[in-house]
C-alpha cells in the first residue's frame, strides 16, 4: 500500500513537473519511432493545462474519403493536414498513402466524355453518330499498362446496363443512333478493383425531313395497258431515312406497294387501271416521317399504232383522233382564235431518228412495185450517211436510236417524200415541173430546188405536222381533259426533267451532252416521246408572228415564197421554257443545226 502510494506520488510529482514547465511533446502512436507531425499527442502546459490531439476536428474528419484504404487498416489511420498524406497501420508497418504503392492508392483519373474533351452531354439528330472517349486511368500519377477497360451503356437511364462489346481506353464511333443512351466505363487494375467512370448522356432530336420528293413523274404519267413504269424520287435528309412506297386507287386509301421498296425509287409492277402512288420517308425509329405529293399513273387508251418499214427499219406512226381543242396559250400563233378543229391524223412516236434517216437516204433500188413500179432512187450523198451537210457525231450525239439532226427544212422534205415512195404512198410535195414526178424526187441528190414547193395535205404520204396538229397532239389531244393545260409535254410545270432533254439536264462533254436517244423520257398522253425537248421539230407552216390561221379548222400558214418555218418543242441547248408546248421557234428552210429535227406525219 505504502509503495501504491510511494508510486502514486512520485508520478504526480512528474505530472506537476511537467505543466509547471512550458513544454510540448511528441509521441509516436503504434510502433517505437522518432515523433512525426502527423502523429502528435500533445501534453499541454502553461495557460492551456489539459490533453488533446489537435489535427482535425469532427466535421473534417467526416469528410476525409479513405477510398481503398479501409481494407489495409488494422490499426489507427491518421491523417496529416500539412503534408496532406494518410497513415494506415496494416500489423506489421505504417504505410503512407502519399507515397502511393499499388496496395493503398485508388484508381483514378477515370473520366469519360463526348467528342470535345470536358463534354458529358450531347444532342444528336436522329441517325447520326458520334465518338465517346476516355481518360487514361492511372494509379497515382502515372497510368498503368495492366489496367483493364469495360465499357457499358444503358438505354433506360442508368437503371440497367449491358455490354457496350468495347473493352479498350475509347469508346469510338457509337454508330448512328436512334434513343437516348449513356455510357460509362469500368477500370479494372491488376489486383482486381474496379473503378466505375462518371455516366456520359445523349439524348436524340427530331429534325425535319427534307427533300422528300418524287422527281419523275411530275403530277400525271400515262403507259400503256400492261406495262410499267418507274418512279423516282430524290435522296431525303434528315438522318438515316426509310422508305415506304404506297399505292391507292383514289388518291384517298393507301396500302403498301408491291414488291421492294425501301429505296429511293420503285419499279410498278404491270398495270391496267390508273393507279396512284406516294412516298413515306421515315427517320430511323419512327422519330419523324414525311409523306410525299402523291403521282397519277394514267392508262393510255388503246393506241392506234401503225408500224412501218423502210428499207428494213421499222418506225410507229400514232393515229391521233381529231377534235376541237383551246389552243389560245399566250406567245403562240393561235393566241387570238379561241379554239382550233383538226381532222384525224397520224404522227411519229418519235422524232426521225438516225437509223430512219440513213435508211432512207442511202438507199439504192426500187420503189415500192406496187405503186410505183419501174421507179428507182438514187443514193443521196451515201458516203456522209445520207446528210447533205454535217452529219451526226458523238460530240453531240450520234447512233441509230438518236434523233436526226443537221437536218434542213428542205431536208425534211426530200426525206418525206423518198419515205413515201419507199412504203406505197402518195407524194405530198411537188416543187414546180421539174419535181412534180415521182421519178424526180427519187433521183435528186442536191439541194436549193425548192423555191416554189408545194404541199397536197389530203394526200395519204408522209409530211411534215402543221403547227396546229403539232402543238394538238403536243397537248395530248382529245386525251388531255385540262384542256391541254399541262406546261410540257406529258408534263407540269417542274416536270420538264422527266419528259425532256434541254439545257438543264444536258451539260458537259460526250455522253453527257447533246441529243439523246429518243423515247428515253416519258410519253406524253397519246403515247409520244420527246414532243419537249431533245431537238426542235420542223413543220410545214411559215414563221409568223402578227396574225392568226385565217381558218380555225385544219388551219395552216404557209406561203411558198416564205422561206422561214415554224419549229417547236425546244432543244438540248434551250433553257426549260422553251421546250414548252406553247412556245415557238423558227428556222431558214436551208439551215441545218445540231439541234433541228423533225417528225413526220399522214393525214388519215
Amino acid at each position: 500500500m505504502k509503495k501504491n502510494i510511494y508510486s502514486l506520488a512520485m508520478l504526480a510529482i512528474i505530472f506537476w513537473a511537467l505543466l509547471a514547465t512550458p513544454l510540448r511533446a511528441q509521441v509516436t502512436i503504434g510502433d517505437l519511432k522518432n515523433p512525426e507531425s502527423f502523429s502528435i499527442l500533445e501534453l499541454i502546459s502553461g495557460g492551456n493545462r489539459g490533453l488533446r490531439l489537435p489535427q482535425l476536428t469532427t466535421a473534417q474528419r467526416d469528410a476525409l474519403d479513405f477510398t481503398g484504404h479501409e481494407a489495409e487498416a488494422q490499426g489507427l489511420q491518421i491523417f496529416n493536414t500539412t503534408t496532406k498524406c494518410v497513415e494506415t497501420w496494416n500489423g506489421a508497418d505504417w504505410i503512407l498513402a502519399c507515397e502511393c504503392g499499388e496496395a493503398l492508392c485508388p484508381i483514378g483519373n477515370n473520366v469519360i466524355y463526348i467528342g470535345t474533351k470536358g463534354v458529358v452531354t450531347a444532342e444528336l439528330l436522329t441517325g447520326t453518330a458520334t465518338t465517346v472517349s476516355g481518360d487514361a486511368a492511372t494509379i497515382g500519377s502515372s497510368p498503368v499498362s495492366e489496367m483493364t477497360y469495360l465499357w457499358q451503356k444503358s438505354t433506360d437511364s442508368g437503371v440497367s446496363w449491358t455490354n457496350a462489346g468495347v473493352n479498350a481506353q475509347n469508346l469510338g464511333s457509337t454508330g448512328n443512333l436512334s434513343a437516348a443512351i449513356q455510357y460509362r466505363r469500368i477500370v479494372t487494375d491488376a489486383l482486381g478493383r474496379k473503378d466505375t467512370s462518371n455516366i456520359v448522356s445523349i439524348t436524340i432530336i427530331c429534325t425535319t425531313i427534307a427533300n422528300n420528293t418524287i422527281i419523275c413523274p411530275s403530277g400525271t404519267a400515262y403507259i400503256p395497258s400492261g406495262t410499267g413504269i418507274t418512279i423516282y424520287g430524290s435522296v431525303a435528309t434528315g438522318g438515316t431515312i426509310t422508305y415506304l412506297w404506297q399505292q391507292s386507287s383514289d388518291n384517298s386509301i393507301w396500302t403498301a406497294a408491291s414488291g421492294t421498296n425501301n429505296t429511293e425509287y420503285y419499279i410498278t409492277p404491270n398495270l391496267t387501271v390508273k393507279t396512284y402512288y406516294r412516298r413515306i420517308a421515315s427517320v430511323a425509329g419512327g422519330c419523324t416521317e414525311s409523306i410525299s405529293t402523291s403521282v397519277e399513273i394514267d392508262i393510255l387508251d388503246a393506241m392506234v399504232k401503225t408500224t412501218y418499214n423502210a428499207n428494213s427499219v421499222n418506225f410507229d406512226m400514232i393515229s391521233v383522233a381529231g377534235g376541237t381543242k383551246n389552243l389560245s396559250f399566250t406567245s403562240n400563233n393561235f393566241a387570238s382564235t379561241a379554239a382550233i378543229t383538226l381532222s384525224n391524223f397520224a404522227l411519229g412516236q418519235t422524232e426521225v431518228t438516225q437509223g430512219l434517216w440513213k435508211a432512207v437516204m442511202t438507199y439504192s433500188g426500187p420503189a415500192k412495185t406496187d405503186k410505183y413500179p419501174g421507179i428507182n432512187l438514187v443514193a443521196v450523198n451515201a458516203s456522209a450517211d445520207g446528210y447533205f451537210g454535217t452529219k451526226p457525231s458523238s460530240t453531240n450525239g450520234a447512233g441509230a436510236n438518236y434523233p436526226a439532226y443537221y437536218v434542213s427544212w428542205e431536208d425534211a422534205v426530200l426525206f418525206c417524200n423518198r419515205l413515201s415512195l419507199l412504203t406505197g404512198k402518195d407524194l405530198v410535195y411537188s416543187a414546180g415541173a421539174s419535181l412534180d414526178e415521182p421519178s424526180e424526187w427519187a433521183t435528186r441528190t442536191t439541194v436549193g430546188y425548192y423555191s416554189t414547193v408545194v404541199g397536197n395535205l389530203s394526200a395519204n404520204g408522209f409530211r411534215l405536222p402543221t403547227e396546229a396538229e403539232w402543238e394538238y397532239a403536243a397537248r395530248g389531244g382529245q386525251k388531255d381533259a385540262d384542256e391541254g393545260a399541262g406546261i410540257y409535254s406529258g408534263a407540269t410545270d417542274g416536270g420538264v426533267g422527266c419528259v425532256a432533254w434541254y439545257d438543264g439536264n444536258n451539260y458537259g462533254t460526250g455522253s453527257t451532252y447533246g441529243t439523246k436517244r429518243v423515247a428515253y423520257k416519258m410519253q406524253n398522253e397519246l403515247g409520244l416521246f420527246d414532243m419537249s425537248g431533245n431537238v426542235f421539230e420542223f413543220c410545214f407552216d411559215n414563221w409568223i408572228t402578227s396574225e392568226a390561221p385565217s381558218s380555225a379548222t385544219n388551219p395552216v400558214n404557209y406561203t411558198p415564197s416564205n422561206s422561214d418555218h415554224v419549229a417547236r418543242g425546244g432543244s438540248f441547248l434551250y433553257p426549260y421554257n422553251v421546250c414548252g408546248v406553247s412556245a415557238r421557234g423558227h428556222g431558214e428552210k436551208y439551215s441545218r443545226t445540231t439541234s433541228s429535227g423533225f417528225r413526220v406525219a399522214l393525214s388519215l
